[in-house]
């Protein structure tokens, strides 16, 4: 008895037999070098324990409050809190969440009265659920573009050889701005504040 029989499925014919879910439609070709993107989020092997990955975060988190000089703030309020790592950025590489940290206290910086909106995603957070949903199916060409456009602020070393210059030097058109918009909206950190000691 063939292989076929014994399995069930239908003889070979001309063409080779894919079942339906293995059909999916064809990839859009995407602006940017989709694998050297992704090597760029991935942690790198042998990582270690969740213990000395979550002092590795601490270590980042430190130097980054360090190098912004934020002494007077970070005595009455607790900075770290606010920098803690969400769950997007566990399996991720360092450089991903050293961006989100950046990001973050730039904000606190640059805030001169103005209302502080730590709620909104960082680059690195839009990044993030980008690069996941990209794994579940094709992103559009207005989400690609907004892929492209946060990783080269999270990735600016890396974004000339992964990226376009076009996709770099250009900003968001307009209705790819209401596109991000709405997923600033959609991915809001809603308990991310500043605490107070």
């Amino acid at each position: 008895m063939k292989t076929a029989d014994r399995l069930g499925l239908p003889r070979r014919t001309k063409r080779p037999y894919l079942p339906p879910a293995v059909v999916t439609a064809p990839m859009p070709p995407a602006p940017f070098k989709r694998a050297q993107l992704f090597d760029a989020l991935a942690l790198p092997g042998g990582a270690g324990s969740a213990v000395a990955r979550a002092f590795e975060m601490m270590g980042i988190c430190e130097e980054e409050l360090e190098r912004t000089k934020l002494d007077a703030l970070s005595r009455t309020t607790n900075l770290f809190l606010m920098l803690m790592p969400p769950p997007s950025m566990n399996e991720v590489s360092t450089a991903v969440y050293r961006a989100h940290c950046q990001e973050l206290l730039r904000r606190v910086k640059q805030s001169t009265g103005e209302p502080l909106r730590l709620d909104l995603p960082t680059k690195a957070e839009i990044l993030m659920a980008l690069s996941a949903e990209s794994f579940k199916h094709p992103l559009d060409p207005t989400l690609t573009r907004i892929m492209g456009q946060c990783f080269a602020r999270v990735f600016p070393e890396k974004a000339a050889q992964v990226l376009p210059h076009d996709a770099i030097a250009q900003p968001l058109q307009p209705v790819e701005q209401e596109v991000l918009d709405g997923l600033m909206v959609k991915l809001r950190v809603k308990d991310r504040k500043l605490e107070t000691r």
